[in-house]
């Protein structure tokens, strides 16, 4: 049944299935270092796949770098990390590649590194060492042995809406199965979570559910089976917990930095700041003088592209949240 479901995705193109050419320019390669879409490892060299889905990764196939005048660029030793979302990162072990023989005729390294089918949609292949120490690392041609997972439900579209200060929650549910129950969760740091609400399945479709005025600040979906095991969403912010048209984040989406400007005088007393993923892990904070600016550059340095919810608290307990996406 394996060899039957087993997909063989290529990311980057060769012409002969077994075979990789000698040519730079059908390689990657890497000379200098930069931030790391994993943030333990630094600045480092790394090359980042993404396989569009969720997929059941069986093992890797290298064909290392193959100039036959640049054998030594070759990747030796490298970091492998796997990840649902990009953000959040597991490190799967290290792997080892031999070095290329530089011929036309070059096939490869089959099963370099097994994952034993751990799910992902995102790897990250940081090398280093390579084969002569130098500055520059290369790898020719990356296969992924992949199985597309199977699921008892997808959650999708998620989103808030308000109807005066009552908010509402709505999501998709897709080839839902043995679901016991969904259950609405609530948080007002996107740290501590709880149950705010228990819905029961009533197979695949759009679900919408009230919370009423009372809905803490940050709002999640989770799916439990009936074998007990967990599926939970990515994070949404209740946009009637506060006042959207009080506070403006300029440019969004965003590349290095962005202004964030209180619109009202009620909001002139910022006391910090932080941003998190949609995952809820705090990425960056910043803490503010009691002045009365209205505006505030932000340089969020070091956090990846994707999707953040900037969260500013204010003197006298008041928050406000703003989603924003780094380019």
């Amino acid at each position: 049944m394996f060899l039957s479901l087993i997909t063989i995705v290529v990311l980057s193109s060769q012409s002969h299935p077994d075979r990789h050419s000698s040519v730079t320019s059908d390689a990657w390669l890497s000379c200098a270092t930069s931030i790391n879409p994993n943030g333990t490892r630094g600045n480092s060299h790394w090359i980042r796949y993404d396989l569009g889905q969720n997929y059941n990764i069986s093992n890797i196939d290298i064909w290392n770098f193959n100039h036959p005048d640049s054998l030594n660029m070759g990747v030796k030793d490298a970091y492998v990390d796997i990840s649902l979302n990009g953000v959040t990162w597991t490190n799967v072990g290290q792997l080892t590649v031999p070095r290329a023989n530089g011929s036309t005729l070059y096939a490869g390294v089959k099963a370099v590194h097994n994952l034993g089918f751990q799910q992902a949609r995102y790897v990250l292949i940081t090398p280093f060492t390579n084969y002569g120490g130098g500055s520059c690392f290369g790898i020719a041609e990356l296969q992924f042995n992949l199985t597309a997972p199977t699921l008892p439900v997808t959650i999708s579209d998620l989103i808030t809406q308000c109807g005066g200060d009552n908010a509402t929650i709505k999501w998709k549910s897709h080839e839902e199965k043995d679901i016991a129950t969904y259950e609405i969760l609530g948080s007002d740091d996107a740290n501590d979570w709880s149950i705010i609400k228990t819905v029961q399945p009533k197979g695949s479709g759009i679900y919408s559910e009230g919370l009423g005025q009372s809905a803490p600040y940050y709002l999640r979906v989770q799916a439990t089976e009936v074998n007990g095991n967990l599926i939970t969403s990515d994070i949404v912010v209740n946009d009637c917990s506060f006042n959207k048209s009080a506070i403006e984040i300029s440019p969004n989406p965003f590349s290095n930095q962005f202004t964030l400007s209180l619109l009202q005088s009620e909001t002139v007393k910022p006391k910090n700041m932080r941003i998190i993923d949609i995952s809820g892990k705090e990425v960056f904070n910043q803490t503010f003088e009691t002045t009365g600016r209205s505006s505030f550059l932000i340089q969020p340095m070091g956090i990846i592209p994707g999707v953040y919810f900037v969260e500013l608290n204010m003197y006298g307990d008041k928050k406000f949240v703003l989603r924003t996406v780094k380019i």
